[in-house]
Parts: C-alpha cells; structure tokens; sequence
C-alpha cells in the first residue's frame, strides 16, 4: 500500500492531535499513569500543534493512506542547548496503533532526512522515553545508536520519566 508524504496544514492540526492521543494511549499504556493518558486533551494539542503547522523553523509531515492519516513527525534544528548548528532533530513521530509496524514510520523518517539534509544538517537526534522498547527498535533499525548525554529526567502525570538521546550521522 503506497504511503503519501506531504506537509501538513493548520487544518490538519486536529486530526494530527487526535491520531497524537490515540498512539500515546496506546504505545504508552504500560509506561505511564493511565489517569494522565486518559486526561490528553486533543483541544489542547490541536491548539500547539496549529503553532507548528505555521512555523518556518520546522517542518511537520502527514502520512496518508487512501486519504486516511497514518502518522506525523515533527522536524527541525535540535533543541538541546549548545549543540552544532549542523544538527537536526526529530521532535516527535507518531504513527496510528493500527499502521505499526507497516512502514509509515519509515517512509516519514526517510523524506524527513532528505528535509534535514536540504536545511544543511549533518547529524539527526531524538528522545525516546527510555523504557519504551517499540520505538527504541524503530529507531535502532534506522541507523540511530545511543549517544551522549544519554538521558535526562522530568515528571509526567506524577511519574519520573527518562528519556534517552540517540543520534545518527545523516547520509546524503
């Protein structure tokens, strides 16, 4: 099945957050409280994820098959402080409980690497949560390897969470 690769719009911000609940929901059922998975707000993230439709410093990328939203990723320059310039950053990939493991994740990854190549980087980042396994082997398998500084704590929904830094050199 052909996967469709576009940039989304502040009119898909709606769908992007109602497909951002229902994976968090799911891939992150065992990982975090269920009371702070069942109060996602979808109203609150379209209204954030409308802001990042419109900003040019990132890109946000919809997968679609037959029409029907599969995934999103969010990319741009890497947030960590006092990094190269020449470094990107997946902010987030999300793809619907029903399409893992089915590729949207990966034909999302590969056009937002031709995306981070063209704005100049040389190297892609991401967090990942550190016990969240599913994704850890998605990015694994795309090249991505565990690099310093290898984690960092915060809070949600009351829990301590870690999430851990890997990076890949970006091949033109």
């Amino acid at each position: 099945m052909k996967t469709e690769i576009s940039y989304a719009t502040a009119q898909d911000a709606r769908a992007i957050a109602e497909l951002h609940v229902a994976s968090w929901r799911a891939g992150y059922r065992d990982l975090l409280p269920e009371p702070y998975l069942a109060a996602l707000d979808v109203a609150e993230l379209e209204a954030r994820f409308r802001q990042a439709t419109e900003d040019r410093m990132h890109d946000v990328l919809l997968a679609r098959r037959n029409g029907a939203l599969q995934g999103w990723l969010h990319c741009g320059p890497a947030r960590d402080p006092d990094v190269p310039t020449t470094e990107g950053e997946i902010i987030a990939l999300y793809v619907a409980p029903a399409a893992w493991s089915s590729g949207v994740g990966q034909s999302l990854w590969l056009r937002a690497k031709d995306i981070l190549i063209q704005r100049g980087y040389m190297t892609c980042i991401l967090w990942v949560l550190a016990p969240n396994e599913r994704a850890i082997r998605f990015y694994r398998s795309a090249g991505f390897a565990q690099t310093p500084p290898t984690s960092r704590h915060f809070e949600l929904g009351g829990m301590r969470c870690e999430e851990v830094r890997y990076s890949r050199p970006i091949d033109r």
